[in-house]
């Protein structure tokens, strides 16, 4: 029997694994993370092969597993191109 069903008050995500597995049958963690990578195959995300709730908070529960800070945006952004200086007169064309 799963763990959250139509008798309970809870909002469990469309995705979450509480609506398929019983409580020993997965995990939970603070937030999504790229430590629990999603699978599109069959909609859950996985630590270790378990699946994993990221909102624990809804269904009751607390989290079991705390995902690393987020890392900043300077490593996941492309480091950008120096633009040569534009050099305009505000006032048309120059005399």
């Amino acid at each position: 029997m799963p763990f959250v069903d139509d008798e309970t008050d809870h909002q469990a995500c469309a995705t979450c694994p509480s609506l398929r597995f019983e409580r020993a049958d997965f995990t939970t963690m603070d937030r999504p993370s790229a430590l629990a990578p999603f699978r599109a195959e069959d909609g859950y995300r996985y630590l270790q092969g378990v699946p994993v709730c990221v909102h624990p908070g809804r269904i009751g529960l607390f989290p079991e597993h705390i995902s690393p800070p987020p890392r900043p945006l300077e490593e996941l952004a492309p480091p950008r191109a120096a633009r040569p200086r534009r050099t305009w007169w505000p006032f048309g064309r120059r005399p």
